[in-house]
């Protein structure tokens, strides 16, 4: 973690989330690890699967619930989450490595139940193998997973996706992240260009499509297809060490706490807790992030992403986000009227 920190240029930065809430929909955690302990919020933690213990055995959970808010303490902090005095509502979607729709759409109202902040998935809904290479076509109707995240926007989350580990073909982003009101995120490979498996932009819909439905672009050339910019911003994960599940069985040379892991997922972890860090310094000195929060610290991230070396918008989308830009940004949201007005107003407004 000591590299995406300094990617990010956080330092010894003074602000670690107080205060905030950040839900995890991903395959449970390992309450036992020692970076985890205390930071989970047990209570408002559940499993919408058939086995409703918490236990990960899939280990993608752990790992993205200790970049955001581990506390590094079987690393002596070498491996410190971003946010580590945020509180984390875990929600177990899935055993493996998919989470079934319906039990994504239960954890978001778990997660609002719970009070959750910010709500990050680390997965996204591919189409089945027959439709084909990207790039893809989608419904213009909501599917209901995209209505239940559209709704915790509404309601004033940061909703935070993976972009999805499609790539490098265009016409790549995974659903639900070509919603407009998600933070769908890439991952960068360092500061030169995008990952090469992180899944690119833009992302197709269409009215003529049944709900439900997608298709390869290449055979429905008449379709009517609206353009949505994506994905968003990218963040550092490749790979990315954090803890590892006690459930996860190292090799012989393998560090039994700690496993380097590379994707969109962690990319999206990454957001996450930056995000949580936002939050927290916004609670903390009293900045109104007026009546959607969620809203406004998506506006803040993506304003405060600067493009990368290589590639365009539709392999990074407005770029990567360093914390002094974004806390900068948020200074100036604070004390500035007119600056604050355009950004609620303008969500496509470029900070210089």
């Amino acid at each position: 973690m000591k590299h995406v920190r300094e990617q990010l240029e956080l330092g010894d930065w003074p602000r670690r989330g107080e205060g905030v809430r950040v839900a995890v929909l991903c395959s449970g955690v390992d309450l036992d690890h020692p970076d985890l302990v205390g930071r989970v919020d047990r209570e408002a933690s559940a499993s919408c699967c058939t086995h409703l213990d918490l236990a990960d055995h899939h280990g993608l959970g752990t790992h993205l619930a200790g970049i955001i808010a581990g506390t590094g303490a079987a690393s002596e902090g070498a491996y410190q989450g971003l946010a580590p005095a945020s509180k984390l509502i875990i929600v177990k979607i899935t055993q493996d490595d998919r989470g079934p729709e319906g039990n994504v759409i239960k954890g978001i109202d778990l997660a609002l139940a719970g009070g959750a902040d910010i709500i990050c998935y680390g997965f996204g809904h591919s189409p089945r193998p027959h439709i084909g290479d990207p790039p893809w076509v989608w419904p213009d109707s909501m599917c209901l997973l995209e209505e239940a995240f559209e709704q915790a926007s509404r309601r004033g989350a940061l909703c935070i996706v993976a972009a999805g580990d499609e790539g490098p073909s265009g016409g790549t982003i995974t659903r639900p992240g070509g919603l407009p009101s998600i933070l769908t995120v890439g991952a960068a490979s360092g500061f030169y260009g995008a990952w090469i498996n992180s899944s690119r932009g833009p992302y197709y819909r269409s009215s003529g499509l049944r709900p439900g439905g997608v298709v390869r672009q290449e055979y429905n050339p008449d379709l009517q297809l609206i353009r949505t910019n994506k994905p968003d911003i990218v963040m550092p994960g490749v790979p990315v060490t954090a803890p590892r599940s006690s459930f996860l069985v190292p090799d012989e040379f393998e560090d039994p706490r700690y496993v380097r892991m590379a994707g969109t997922a962690q990319a999206a972890a990454v957001a996450a807790g930056l995000a949580a860090c936002l939050l927290g310094v916004s609670k903390q000195d009293g900045i109104d992030l007026g009546p959607n929060p969620g809203t406004t610290a998506h506006n803040l991230m993506c304003h405060s992403g600067r493009g990368l070396d290589q590639g365009g918008a539709t392999d990074f989308g407005r770029g990567i986000v360093r914390w002094p830009v974004l806390e900068s940004a948020l200074r100036d949201y604070g004390r500035d009227s007119e600056f604050r007005d355009q950004l609620l107003k303008s969500p496509g407004l470029q900070l210089l």
